[in-house]
């Protein structure tokens, strides 16, 4: 839905990397863990390795940290007093407590100068499993709450899944229950709820936020009631439920409004909210009540800017309510106003919600008749969407690229500035180390052998894996081809035209999915070519309906690949469309001309559909069909997430679209 934007990424199968060790560097290995065993025969381990790594990371804090923490900066996140501590005071400490840990992993989490390995480290530094089983301990739940969402919205599902997994442990070995507990198990909770949003899987979803709703109500949590209404509101948004979306929204901006503190979902309701109601348009007066409210607030003032330039993009040019906004930022037009909130927005928000402004922007500057403006607002917005996944991917190689210069820097300095004390010393024990270099190559060479075994295995599993998916759609569409031969036959042997005519269709809806399948089980990526799958339904619709391949003019851009997920409503739409023209489509020649244009823009998948007949002279058979094709034609598209109207006897279709 366009009133709440949620992003996810996913990868389904993520490459394995397995670490090999060369035969030829076993010598030079074996000088290096030589030198590596007398280090640890002189200096504590965890003062070397454990101590730089702590150094490097409290410099790397108190770099960062030019102030302190302001009062209730961290709400939603913990309910103990921040008045009277600072980050400074925290990270001296020697020994840190659970809810220290919680409000530097809170500060990590938020500052883009570190990524997730740098939180995972630090929680590794400090942070144990607790050992008491009479009690949950909860900052220690909500610290790892956090570390597997890091890894989750940075797509490392795997990760993640291993600490949900190590969480889930700790928490069944708890022997008491109480609160405390109820409250780590609705946090452990979120993670298997925002799979299924990943995945879509509504229908389960919403059953887990009907569950932790019901116990964070049961032990009257209302930061945790609020969380669950707002997961909930995401599956809401699958499904198109704005009135109910909009019902949820309030009652959880309504229970965080009462509380002195507020959760972590306070700003993120509020701007739901307003996109929902510019969206619905119906309620003005609220949706500036709660931009007022937005901007009002230092923290989430930033991101107000973009909803006014949405409000702007809405409303007459008459309107006098568009001189209040323009005063806020000190503006006297709407090409001022852009002006003065980008340089705002440019310095304070990150590239995916400068994008998000940019093109909000373009939108108010087109409404109010600014075209140039508009247009070069839109080019940034183009700009700066290129620009996030260029430095996503520079960003990543280079800080794996940093990691292994560092490591090696590390090594060559511990080499030289102990090399001249290591030779007498190496050989008082040199008669120990061989035994124990020897045990040590012995290992690893079984390791090495062990690893090689399993990547073999590997390699061999997921050939299997691909070969039985070939097989599956191969045998999916065999008895497609079945049940289209006996819906042939059956045609073939009835006297009623209208029963005639209904099992074509019938066994054309079927030859369409057997085609679909047929296609997969053709590659090894599971993709279609948009416009070689068109035309080999094309062929394969002509075939059935006795129809000149010569009738349909097909117009599809080059090199679109589409997945199964959109290829099998798709071929449904295409198919029924086609049906529809020739039974209705039929011009004064007593010929079907049909025209077919697929194209992508902005992000969508855009199709144009025309035939040579009369059309659709009521609109409300078109709003309120009354025919299986026009239904099942709307609830495809729906299913696609996207939207169909019918516009100069022309239906237009645009549906989402992600490469």
């Amino acid at each position: 839905m366009r009133y709440v934007k949620l992003t996810f990424r996913i990868n389904t199968i993520e490459p394995v990397t397995f670490l090999m060790l060369p035969n030829k560097k076993i010598s030079q290995l074996t000088l290096q863990l030589a030198f590596i065993s007398i280090l640890f025969v002189l200096l504590p381990i965890q003062y070397v390795f454990s101590g730089l790594e702590n150094d490097r990371l409290d410099s790397l804090l108190h770099l960062t940290i030019d102030k302190q923490i302001k009062p209730n900066s961290f709400n939603g996140i913990t309910d103990f007093s921040l008045e009277e501590k600072s980050l400074h005071k925290i990270i001296t400490k020697k020994s840190k407590s659970y809810s220290d840990v919680l409000i530097i992993t809170n500060y990590i989490s938020k500052n883009k100068t570190f990524s997730v390995e740098d939180l995972s480290r630090f929680i590794s530094l400090y942070v144990k499993t607790p050992n008491t089983l009479n009690t949950v301990q909860l900052d220690y739940v909500k610290i790892r709450w956090y570390e597997i969402g890091e890894y989750r919205e940075g797509n490392k599902l795997t990760i993640a899944g291993d600490l949900q997994q190590s969480l889930s442990e700790y928490l069944n070995s708890i022997q008491v229950k109480n609160d405390d507990l109820k409250r780590a198990r609705i946090y452990e909770k979120t993670h298997d709820i925002v799979l299924k949003i990943i995945q879509r899987d509504i229908k389960k979803g919403l059953e887990l936020c009907e569950t932790i709703e019901k116990s964070a109500k049961a032990i009257k949590d209302t930061s945790l009631i609020i969380q669950s209404i707002n997961l909930k509101c995401e599956f809401l948004v699958f499904e198109g439920r704005l009135d109910e979306f909009i019902t949820l929204s309030e009652e959880s901006h309504r229970l965080d409004s009462i509380r002195s503190v507020k959760s972590e979902y306070y700003s993120s309701t509020i701007m739901h909210l307003i996109d929902a109601y510019i969206y619905e348009g119906n309620h003005p007066d609220r949706s500036l009540a709660l931009l007022k409210r937005l901007h009002a607030n230092p923290e989430s003032r930033k991101d107000s800017y973009t909803f006014y330039a949405k409000y702007l993009s809405t409303i007459e040019l008459n309107d006098p309510i568009k001189d209040t906004i323009f005063a806020i930022v000190g503006a006297n037009n709407i090409t001022e106003f852009y002006d003065t909130t980008f340089n705002l927005s440019k310095a304070a928000l990150y590239p995916n919600d400068f994008y998000h402004f940019l093109r909000e922007s373009a939108n108010a500057l087109e409404n109010f008749g600014e075209t140039a403006y508009a247009l070069s607002a839109m080019e940034k917005a183009n700009s700066q969407i290129k620009a996030i996944y260029s430095q996503d991917l520079s960003r990543e190689i280079a800080q794996h690229e940093n990691r292994l210069i560092e490591q090696e820097k590390n090594l060559e300095i511990k080499y030289a500035e102990k090399i001249s004390n290591l030779y007498l010393m190496a050989l008082i024990i040199i008669l120990g180390l061989l035994l124990v270099l020897i045990i040590i190559i012995v290992r690893k060479t079984k390791q090495n052998k062990h690893l090689e075994e399993k990547n073999i295995i590997i390699q061999n599993k997921e050939k299997e894996k691909i070969l039985l998916l070939k097989e599956l759609h191969h045998r999916v569409k065999n008895n497609f081809q079945i049940i289209s031969s006996l819906l042939s036959t059956q045609a073939r042997n009835v006297d009623n035209e209208q029963m005639k005519a209904i099992l074509t269709e019938s066994q054309s809806r079927i030859n369409s999915m057997a085609l679909t399948h047929e296609k997969l089980y053709g590659n090894d990526d599971f993709r279609y070519n948009l416009k070689e799958y068109i035309e080999s339904l094309h062929i394969e619709i002509s075939d059935t309906f006795d129809l000149k391949p010569s009738d349909i003019k097909i117009n599809v851009d080059d090199d679109i690949i589409i997945d199964m997920d959109m290829a099998l409503p798709i071929g449904l739409i295409f198919n029924e469309l086609i049906t529809n023209s020739l039974k209705h489509g039929i011009n004064d020649k007593n010929e079907v001309i049909i025209e077919v244009q697929f194209k992508l823009s902005n992000g969508s998948l855009l199709m144009s559909y025309s035939d040579s007949g009369p059309g659709i002279h009521n609109i409300e058979i078109f709003d309120n069909p009354n025919t299986m094709g026009l239904r099942l034609i709307k609830r495809l598209t729906r299913q696609l997430q996207g939207a169909v109207n019918y516009e100069n006897q022309s239906f237009e279709f645009d549906v989402p679209f992600k490469h």
